[in-house]
């Protein structure tokens, strides 16, 4: 079986994660090709996984290479994402390729789409054989907002990718002796950070915690004006962007990571934290957890309404006076609801069909 993917090959966690799906895939006996759209052309073989990278132009010229490589490869399945899914399903179609798969991985809220957006998108999809998503959240959406048939879609959920990552320590948060709280993502009105500045402003004392956001972003000059309305200029760090390397160290150097958004199709994030061990409180909006049991033990402990300022303190304040879940609590968390062989073998499952 011959199985074409496109993504984005990238140093990005996600394009990691398409990565080792495409070697895992690899192992099974089939033959993979990788297809991205980067700056120049290039091709080469690793860990048995063609890649083909051909270089970005306008849509009339992306819309071709993606065209030429499919008739090229000849493939009996194509599996797209993002901007690829568009001209991957309609020349899929065109061939007769067997499985064409979307993989959709934006919740409409995040993206707000315009009608004609919309429509396009939906006569789209109907073209795909299948929808993978990766959460049940993204499943009623594409529901609700495309009318993709629930027949048609499938919850699948991501594993973390650190191990492919050198861990590189910030030093600036190393130095401080302070209890550390980590906010990873870009600085947008959907990833909520001002609950956090919020939460922490209401900590009886916040003297001896310190906040670090990590990300950039439009709103970056909004939150400023938060933090110097709540008088918290020596208790917040803007750290700016990290690099793949970096956000490992970020997880590893703070005592807590908190994860506010409004809307989370699913959250990278999260499972990467909890893969290290690192105590989490994330907003209920995560899609991620829509793969765990709501009677989970201990998940009320670090699930919060991401509207209530007040339950994020008090759980905050529950961890920092060490009344917080073990480490270990979350590495079983994420061992028993995102095993990669377990993902892979759904995923697989799949192909089969």
């Amino acid at each position: 079986m011959k199985i074409l993917i496109l993504y984005t090959f990238n140093k990005s966690f996600l394009s990691r994660f398409y990565e080792e799906l495409a070697v895992s895939l690899v192992s099974f006996g089939y033959d993979v090709t990788v297809f991205s759209l980067k700056g120049q052309d290039n091709a080469f073989l690793r860990d048995n996984v063609h890649y083909v990278i051909k270089s970005k132009g306008n849509l009339l010229k992306c819309y071709h290479e993606i065209y030429y490589n499919i008739k090229q490869t000849k493939p009996d399945v194509i599996i797209s994402n993002f901007s690829y899914v568009n001209p991957a399903l309609l020349f899929g179609k065109l061939f007769r390729v067997k499985q064409n798969i979307a993989w959709i991985h934006t919740l409409t809220e995040q993206i707000n789409p315009s009608k004609k957006q919309k429509f396009i998108k939906r006569h789209f999809l109907k073209l795909a054989n299948l929808v993978i998503v990766n959460s049940e959240y993204l499943k009623q959406d594409l529901v609700a907002h495309f009318k993709v048939p629930p027949t048609k879609l499938k919850a699948i959920p991501f594993w973390a990718t650190l191990d492919a990552f050198k861990k590189e320590s910030l030093g600036q948060t190393s130095q401080n002796s302070h209890f550390k709280i980590g906010c990873p993502g870009r600085l947008v009105p959907d990833k909520n950070q001002d609950l956090i500045i919020s939460a922490l402003s209401k900590l009886d004392s916040n003297k001896n915690v310190t906040l670090y956001l990590a990300g950039e972003g439009p709103n970056k000059q909004y939150l400023k004006k938060r933090i110097n309305m709540h008088k918290l200029e020596k208790q917040i760090v803007l750290l700016g962007g990290l690099s793949s390397d970096e956000m490992i160290g970020f997880y590893n150097d703070m005592d807590v990571i908190v994860l506010p958004s409004s809307h989370e199709a699913f959250g990278l994030v999260f499972i990467e934290a909890i893969s290290q061990g690192v105590p989490v409180l994330v907003s209920s909006a995560f899609g991620a957890l829509t793969f765990i049991d709501p009677n989970y033990v201990g998940l009320s402990d670090i699930v919060f309404d991401p509207k209530d300022s007040t339950s994020l303190k008090s759980k905050l304040e529950n961890i920092i006076n060490g009344k917080g879940r073990p480490n270990q609590y979350y590495i079983d968390l994420y061992n028993n609801h995102f095993s990669k062989d377990n993902i892979v073998h759904q995923f697989k499952d799949l192909l089969i069909l």
